[in-house]
């Protein structure tokens, strides 16, 4: 609902706008001829830019266009939202809120947003992040570990052309060979069903916790010596033998590996506490000529606090 709101304020804004239809072309330029006309419209391509910057808070001075897709979902969303209004107009429907004073406010904000969006940037830049990371890594360097990880090799054997039961079968059979002294590389290479797996010798190399399905996860992390094979797990891709080539435990990261990890992390709580303060700053500031008709105001309150308790 919030979403149907905002873009119904964009529309208002951007009272001359609609779906651009057709194959996707180049971006339209912001002059020439209109894109659409009826006997009360026209639409231009620097409405359609207009439009989407203030949907898609586009600041850049080359308009980005998002594709096609975003782009038509946009303009037929807005087009509609026109035709509504312009329904709305016919049948005598007054909203609350006067037009003129929607556009001004929704435009404020496009103002606002843009201010914000560059003094931020303007601050963030003045910092010194290598500083600031390695301040931050003396304090924590404790926290900024590797998680666990293993290198397994695997073999695959897929139940599309077999069963599970065949696939069970062959697998034991496999892994009685393995245990015999055969080379389980060898095997892999020759009876994997991975193709992608076959390319590298079943390597699967750096594996962490959730990157694979559980059946899997949990017997390859179960393997404790490097060369211990796995019985036969079974998950929806068939029946799979796993072989521990080597454990990755956590480790220590160095400043070097830490850092930009680190400073996208500070200037993501930065930006938030630059914004905040922004924000704040112009809550308090108390312009030339500034003046609080306090008896009104509380008069307002009066009445929100008995509308509120009713």
């Amino acid at each position: 609902m919030m979403r149907f709101v905002w873009v119904f304020g964009i529309a208002f804004v951007c009272a001359n706008l609609a779906w651009l239809p057709g194959e996707a072309k180049a971006a339209p330029s912001a002059e020439g001829e209109p894109l659409i006309v009826t006997n009360t419209l026209q639409i231009y391509p620097q409405d359609v830019e207009n439009y989407l910057r203030m949907l898609y808070g586009i600041h850049s001075a080359d308009m980005e266009w998002g594709g096609k897709v975003r782009a038509e979902q946009a303009l037929v969303d807005i087009y509609a939202l026109n035709l509504l209004a312009a329904d709305a107009r016919h049948a005598g429907t007054a909203g609350p809120v006067p037009e003129e004073w929607a556009k001004n406010y929704l435009y404020s904000m496009h103002l606002a947003s843009l201010y914000l969006d560059a003094e931020v940037e303007r601050r963030l830049a003045a910092i010194d992040w290598s500083e600031q990371a390695e301040e931050y890594y003396l304090v924590h360097k404790d926290e900024l570990v590797t998680e666990e990880a293993i290198t397994v090799r695997t073999l695959l054997l897929a139940v599309e052309d077999r069963t599970y039961l065949e696939a069970a079968t062959l697998a034991e059979d496999l892994l009685s060979q393995a245990m015999s002294g055969v080379d389980f590389k060898d095997l892999v290479l020759e009876w994997t069903d991975d193709d992608g797996a076959r390319q590298s010798d079943g390597l699967m190399e750096d594996v962490r916790r959730g990157q694979t399905v559980s059946a899997f996860e949990q017997a390859a992390f179960a393997l404790e010596e490097p060369g211990a094979l796995s019985d036969p797990v079974f998950t929806q891709f068939g029946a799979h033998l796993i072989q521990l080539v080597k454990r990755h435990p956590p480790r220590q990261l160095s400043l070097e590996e830490a850092e930009a990890g680190i400073i996208t992390r500070l200037q993501s709580q930065q930006r938030n506490q630059i914004l905040g303060g922004i924000r704040n700053e112009a809550r308090d500031r108390e312009p030339e000529g500034f003046s609080l008709n306090e008896s009104g105001i509380k008069a307002l309150m009066i009445e929100a606090s008995e509308q509120g308790e009713s």
